[in-house]
């Protein structure tokens, strides 16, 4: 990063924190993110740093850096509401809608992939200790978990002598956490975690939000009216792409459905629209529902195939396990926990 920086001030001839501030902290309003304490107006009051080596027992005070060689690593002094619109900016790149404004300084596209993970990351030490994890890794400039409840979790870390901070924010849900602290042995990257988890399972947070395809939510009311009509499924009922009949025919199908109403008894006569017993989709092209029965339920699951004309490309129907809403003996995946909706019709 320190030579991005150099770079800069060859290519434009200007010091390095001019054109930051002149590129994204002005155009994002971040009037109190500055590179220098001699920046701010007299009077400011600015937090003394303090360093401790006996775990707190005595701290030493720290001096005042000024931005050097290496400022374009860090050394930016903020507040935390500009930290939560730095962490807004980045986390609605993940949103349908997307500020011009944000656009000019960064595109949505270049900031998904930055909170997008790149390279694998052990997931036992500093900062995933105790966490439930699908897996973690660096994108650029931040971290990237998959956390196993709340899906994409992003966070980043900033310190020098006598300080230390740390943000972590959920794009699904645009929940973000600030922690700053004026002693670089606070754990603030603790805090910040315990907080944020704490409000998303306060405010019950979906894992991931979930648009369907128009082509998704059709294909599901067919495929799910030909198994409430007992017929399972066929080329009859909905363009299929040419694997699934050779995964399993029509006729293994209908013996599969059979099987598992032997288990559920009968579909009952008036599920109810698909739209109200959606439970989850991993995505825009996939889909899963419950198929109310007399002594339990069926879980159906289906996935398209992205073409310029979406084909189904899997389909299964399941004996649903004790809660109604999984296959019996499936484990638990962040998806379970994904908000889905549809477009209007």
């Amino acid at each position: 990063m320190s030579l991005v920086g150099r770079a800069i001030e060859a290519r434009t001839h200007r010091p390095v924190d001019e054109v930051i501030a002149e590129r994204i902290l002005n155009p994002l309003g971040l009037s109190m993110t500055r590179p220098k304490a001699s920046l701010y107006p007299e009077g400011t009051d600015l937090a003394a740093g303090y360093r401790t080596v006996d775990s707190g027992e005595t701290f030493t005070a720290q001096p005042v850096l000024d931005a050097g060689a290496l400022g374009c690593i860090g050394e930016l002094y903020s507040d935390v509401a500009d930290l939560a619109t730095w962490m807004h900016f980045l986390g609605s790149a993940f949103d349908d809608f997307h500020d011009p404004a944000h656009e000019a300084v960064l595109s949505a596209a270049t900031r998904r992939r930055m909170q997008t993970a790149h390279t694998l990351m052990l997931t036992t030490d500093w900062p995933f200790e105790g966490k439930n994890l699908d897996g973690a890794g660096y994108g650029y400039g931040v971290i990237v978990e998959a956390d196993h409840r709340f899906g994409r979790i992003v966070q980043h870390s900033g310190g020098l002598p006598g300080y230390s901070s740390h943000m972590c924010w959920h794009p699904a849900s645009g929940v973000g956490v600030v922690v700053m602290a004026n002693s670089d042995s606070f754990g603030t990257w603790r805090v910040a975690g315990d907080l944020l988890r704490g409000v998303l399972e306060a405010a019950g947070a979906p894992s991931a939000s979930v648009t369907l395809w128009p082509q998704t939510l059709d294909a599901a009311r067919r495929l799910d009216a030909a198994v409430i009509s007992g017929r399972c499924i066929g080329v009859e009922h909905y363009r299929l792409a040419r694997n699934v009949l050779r995964d399993a025919t029509t006729e293994e199908r209908h013996a599969r459905l059979e099987r598992a109403l032997e288990r559920t008894g009968p579909i009952l006569p008036d599920p109810g629209p698909l739209e109200s017993r959606i439970l989850t989709a991993e995505g825009p092209a996939s889909l899963r529902w419950r198929i109310p029965c007399r002594d339990g339920a069926l879980i159906a699951d289906m996935r398209m195939v992205g073409l310029a004309d979406p084909l189904v490309q899997a389909f299964s129907v399941s004996v649903a396990g004790p809660d109604g809403r999984k296959p019996i003996g499936e484990g638990s995946r962040a998806s379970d926990h994904h908000r889905v909706a549809w477009p209007e019709d």
